[in-house]
């Protein structure tokens, strides 16, 4: 049943970022003729052919070229906005709006109505920020500036020579499979606590007779500052280790290359298990908002 809840949601939502994206990807390509000249070049081919309207026209589409720019920057900020709008949108509307009544009727769990949502949710969000990606790949992409760039890089890893080798063992020891493991699991986490953040404020503001949204902000604020406060925490916590690790690293001697590597190693060590403490904080706060999302869901849900 939660594939065709999945189904239904990606059928519901796509009518309106499928719309989003093109536009985004076409003020890149608008963004792109103008960072490239060909406005202003085509303006310049045409008020050859003219007398005294050529000069206005010109104008006109050197006007055109920045606010070309100009949209597409607030378009980048639009797709996210639009993306934060639907995704409290569809929760609202469909759980705790006048959809409510169809959708708590249904033969589906209260789990396979949260999962449904987060999920689309999710996916969405990271289709957002590709397509986002993407409009830069198209707007600002020069093949001349990717080859001197690599080219660069190319020059300076020749010059280090065997200090390039060095620096890669280095940045092994550092950061190694485990973390970027661990920090693919905390981009999950990451994800899917904010959108039950999110789904919990909104169910405990629906508790609230009156207010219905200004109790979920407030809700919101309120476990947002928690979550601060708890981050901060762990992060107190952390960083003497790593000022630690950063004392080591001086008292090495820059020919014991050797001692270096394990330092770097040990460093690695304790960064990686600062991660997992932030990785256990994230799955606790993503637990717990689903679990409070899903408890007020089951017996506190208000839909007058």
């Amino acid at each position: 049943m939660l594939g065709k809840l999945l189904k239904y949601e990606f059928k519901a939502t796509a009518r309106m970022y499928f719309p989003l994206y093109l536009a985004v990807l076409l003020l890149a390509l608008l963004g792109r003729l103008s960072i490239g000249g060909n406005i202003l070049n085509a303006a310049q081919v045409l008020e050859s052919y003219g007398e005294g309207g050529g000069g206005l026209f010109s104008t006109f589409l050197g006007a055109l070229a920045a606010i070309a720019l100009v949209f597409y920057g607030l378009g980048l900020l639009g797709a996210y906005v639009v993306h934060f709008v639907i995704t409290i949108q569809r929760f609202w509307k469909s759980l705790m709006g006048d959809e409510g009544y169809l959708m708590f009727t249904l033969p589906v769990s209260v789990d396979q109505l949260l999962w449904s949502k987060a999920i689309a949710a999710a996916v969405w969000g990271a289709a957002t920020f590709l397509v986002v990606v993407l409009s830069v790949f198209v707007l600002a992409f020069q093949p001349w500036l990717a080859e001197a760039f690599g080219g660069y890089i190319a020059h300076e890893l020749q010059e280090l020579g065997p200090a390039a080798d060095l620096l890669w063992a280095i940045l092994g020891e550092l950061f190694d499979g485990t973390f970027w493991g661990m920090m693919a699991v905390t981009l999950v986490l990451d994800t899917f606590s904010g959108i039950f953040l999110l789904y919990a404020a909104m169910a405990i503001g629906h508790t609230v007779r009156n207010h219905k949204v200004l109790a979920s902000i407030g809700a919101y604020l309120g476990i947002t500052m928690a979550t601060s406060v708890v981050t901060s925490m762990v992060s107190a916590v952390a960083m003497p280790f790593a000022e630690r690790g950063l004392d080591q690293i001086d008292a090495v001697p820059v020919e014991d290359v050797q001692g270096l590597l394990a330092v770097m190693g040990q460093f690695g060590a304790a960064l990686n298990w600062t991660i997992l403490a932030v990785l256990v904080a994230g799955l606790a706060l993503a637990v717990g908002m689903y679990f409070a999302a899903r408890y007020l869901l089951s017996t506190q849900l208000n839909l007058e």
